[in-house]
């Protein structure tokens, strides 16, 4: 029911049970026990559960998902991440420390 890929420091999950992604008593115990694996592994930075679905922006917005929708090539997520202390910050975390803020 569950597959988990690795890709580099990011687990994905991907819930494999047709049509609807309904999770059964032996499905849940599947995935905890999957995500205790992977909590434990010091590997891995970042889980994200994929349902095996698409899923669209209005649709994410709607169930809370995602804060805002904007219209195509009007924001990117790399700009996010253009100052100074952004990549100071995703570095930190990456590299599991404080981070180390300057104020740019």
């Amino acid at each position: 029911m569950i597959e988990c890929a690795i890709d580099g420091h990011v687990a994905l999950p991907t819930l494999k049970n047709p049509s609807a992604n309904t999770f059964t008593a032996d499905g849940l115990l599947q995935l905890e026990r999957t995500i205790d694996e992977l909590n434990r592994n010091s590997e891995i930075y970042a889980v994200v559960i994929l349902t095996n679905e698409r899923l669209g922006a209005e649709a994410a917005l709607r169930i809370g998902l995602i804060e805002q929708v904007v219209a195509r090539g009007e924001a990117r997520f790399i700009d996010l991440f253009d100052g100074e202390d952004q990549r100071e910050g995703v570095n930190a975390f990456l590299e599991k420390r404080k981070p180390n803020w300057r104020g740019t």
